[in-house]
């Protein structure tokens, strides 16, 4: 029972740390002393899920992969019913393809209006074109 407690605690703790944090030394394939999450650029990163507004304050924003490399801007944003960013739709900068990415992958930085993807360029290019 003991444990099982132990269990509840742990899986409460990555529910409550959900918004990107669940990436645990116990599950990283980093090695150790090392972390295989992305740091926040300027550290004021925030979930799109957060951002007021995201129709107008995402619309002119430059997309970057998890290098920091610039991949697209932002054509539109599909939200949900209460309005939350449920994807981007990112214009890619090296075609004429345009991708969905999903909020969940996606942080935005104000201080720099760039939305950064925690997915790699070739991860971002081999999403199904969206029209």
């Amino acid at each position: 029972m003991h444990n099982r407690a132990i269990i509840l605690a742990v899986t409460s703790i990555a529910f409550v740390m959900g918004d990107g944090m669940t990436a645990m030394a116990a599950t990283s394939s980093a090695p150790a002393g090392t972390s295989s999450m992305q740091p926040a650029k300027h550290g004021k990163e925030i979930l799109l899920r957060r951002v007021k507004d995201p129709k107008q304050t995402l619309a002119a924003a430059s997309v970057d992969d998890s290098s920091g490399d610039a991949v697209g801007h932002v054509q539109s944003i599909e939200t949900f019913r209460n309005g939350h960013a449920r994807a981007v739709m990112v214009s890619l900068t090296d075609g004429n393809k345009t991708v969905a990415i999903p909020a969940r992958d996606l942080r935005y930085d104000k201080s720099s209006n760039t939305i950064d993807a925690r997915l790699t360029k070739s991860q971002i290019q081999a999403l199904s074109s969206h029209s």
